[in-house]
């Protein structure tokens, strides 16, 4: 499992990774009650690996979770956080 990775920063529901990738973790920049959802495809499609995780601003949180298609995030709410994530190209 990775120990680092790629930041990538979103504020909004989107994909991180079209690939198979590794997800190290993650820190909340700013957030207003927001929450992160995570599934392992390239869309909200499926079962979601991490649901509902509630943030804390300034908070770093370890998500170590390898996927076998993609990844893809869902923020409900007001939430900026920066994914650290390794093996997507």
């Amino acid at each position: 499992m990775a120990t680092h990775g790629t930041p990538v920063r979103i504020s909004s529901s989107q994909t991180l990774s079209l690939i198979p990738c590794q997800l190290v973790g993650m820190i909340t920049n700013s957030t207003s009650g927001g929450t992160v959802t995570l599934y392992d495809a390239t869309s909200a499609t499926g079962t979601p690996f991490q649901n509902t995780l509630s943030t804390t601003a300034g908070a770093y949180r370890a998500i170590p979770a390898a996927t076998a298609i993609g990844l893809h995030c869902v923020i409900a709410g007001t939430c900026d956080v920066t994914f650290f994530v390794a093996g997507c190209g």
